[in-house]
């Protein structure tokens, strides 16, 4: 008799779960035409066709735009009170691990300055990721977890991301519209929620940041070959996903990825999108919390994250609420 195989599930293998997130997203805002304006008085072009575009077919309507703070300053922001709350809690810090997907110039310092001083951090090591554009979270998904299995007596790694455009053509991106925002969580060892159950990154080795043609042709079938090499190898199925938060490209992606997955487009936790539009690598934090207070997500569910980055990269997590 021929011996059937059951996969194992992936979720005895969880090391650690996310304890707290705290998130600042600016109070200045600009609107979808504000945008636009701003930057064709720039020198690039936004044609009315594609302000159309944006609006009816990607849903987007305004952005958070900081005006007064510095991107240290907004780091501050979303930390400090993370921070805090750990320190009265007599929860560790043994690492900082910072994405950023907007690119880093010489004449930045170290953004994070303030926080070792004022909280005492001079002996926290600090690492930084970026090589995944906005797909960068579920990379440091996986450098988190590979720091975990290395070694056992690492407790906890605040996760920061933070962006701020600092030119108004890098409000927009082919079709996304993007917001300024920061963002911190805490990631526990052996913490009861938001478990990382399993994680996949994904390069098209074909893919060139400028070729956007290669990129939008192949879209969706990589990012839906991707969901299911996460689900076969964690050892879940589609049917029990009860929700996908993916980052906030546009409105459009994640309906006509309902309709490859003929799933219900209420799997996708997409209210935000006209809200704050695509925040770099914030979203996937900014979205998680909101699902948690909205209901969505109650405790023993199973839901995926979905990243997507410019250059063919791309991102995808299991997790246990």
């Amino acid at each position: 008799m021929k011996q059937v195989t059951k996969l194992r599930r992936t979720s005895d293998k969880a090391v650690f779960g996310m304890a707290d997130i705290s998130i600042y997203l600016p109070q200045t805002w600009m609107t979808l035409r504000e945008v636009a304006d701003l930057i064709r008085r720039s020198g690039y072009p936004f044609s009315e066709h594609d302000l159309d575009r944006f609006g009816r077919l990607y849903g987007f309507k305004r952005v958070p735009c900081e005006e007064r703070r510095s991107l240290e300053e907004m780091i501050v922001e979303a930390c400090a009170p993370l921070l805090a709350r750990l320190r009265q809690a007599n929860k560790q810090v043994d690492k900082i691990l910072f994405l950023r997907t907007s690119q880093v110039y010489w004449h930045d310092r170290n953004l994070f300055r303030p926080l070792i001083h004022d909280f005492g951090l001079e002996e926290t090591h600090l690492l930084s990721v970026s090589q995944h554009n906005c797909a960068s979270f579920h990379l440091a998904l996986r450098v988190c977890q590979n720091l975990f299995l290395a070694n056992p007596d690492l407790q906890g790694v605040m996760l920061v991301s933070a962006d701020k455009a600092f030119h108004p053509s890098l409000r927009r991106i082919p079709d996304s519209l993007l917001g300024d925002c920061a963002s911190a969580c805490y990631l526990e060892r052996d913490f009861h929620r938001h478990r990382l159950l399993h994680v996949v990154n994904q390069v098209d080795p074909k893919a060139d940041p400028d070729n956007v043609e290669w990129f939008n042709t192949t879209y969706y079938f990589a990012i839906r070959q991707m969901l299911f090499r996460l689900l076969n190898e964690a050892g879940h199925t589609l049917d029990e996903i009860s929700l996908i938060i993916g980052g906030n490209v546009n409105l459009r992606t994640w309906e006509r990825m309902a309709e490859i997955l003929n799933k219900p487009f209420d799997l996708f936790y997409t209210r935000t999108i006209p809200e704050v539009g695509h925040l770099y690598g914030s979203d996937l934090l900014y979205n998680l919390r909101l699902a948690v207070s909205d209901g969505r997500l109650k405790p023993g569910d199973v839901y995926a994250t979905i990243s997507i980055g410019l250059g063919g990269m791309y991102g995808c997590a299991l997790h246990r609420w």
